[in-house]
């Protein structure tokens, strides 16, 4: 950005480099993007420890507490529901009969990874940036 200012006779050029500010707040959005798909795994992670301990009698159960679990029986279903803190990203239901829990969690980890969620995350990251901006704005 070149800025030119005239007072009097006397011309000054400012040249500015450094950093560029889209940039800046790319970075910063993208770093968001990956610590959220990092909470996300490690939900996924826990939830499958719970269900190897379940399975495995000679494993203990890890605790996780009900509004962690992303996977819940119903009748003779199994909902799957995977979420950024209370905004679903995916949400789905299979025959409970079809697949085990632990597949399950598994194929979710793979879409994870495979980057299946990054729209969805997208959106979430910038509801809860909007949000931030919205309420620190009424103070």
């Amino acid at each position: 950005m070149v800025e030119t200012s005239n007072s009097n006779t006397k011309k000054t050029t400012l040249n500015f480099t450094g950093i560029d500010m889209n940039v800046e707040k790319a970075n910063i959005f993208n770093a968001k993007i990956k610590s959220i798909k990092e909470k996300i795994a490690d939900s996924i992670q826990k939830n499958i420890n719970y269900e190897n301990g379940i399975e495995n009698k000679n494993s203990p159960v890890s605790e996780l507490s009900p509004s962690m679990r992303i996977l819940k029986d119903s009748g003779d279903y199994t909902v799957i529901t995977l979420r950024c803190g209370a905004y679903p990203i995916f949400k789905n239901t299979t025959k409970r009969s079809d697949y085990t829990h632990l597949k399950l969690l598994s194929s979710l980890k793979s879409m994870l990874d495979e980057g299946q969620f990054d729209e969805e995350i997208k959106t979430y990251a910038r509801k809860k940036r909007t949000r931030k901006t919205t309420n620190s704005s009424k103070k």
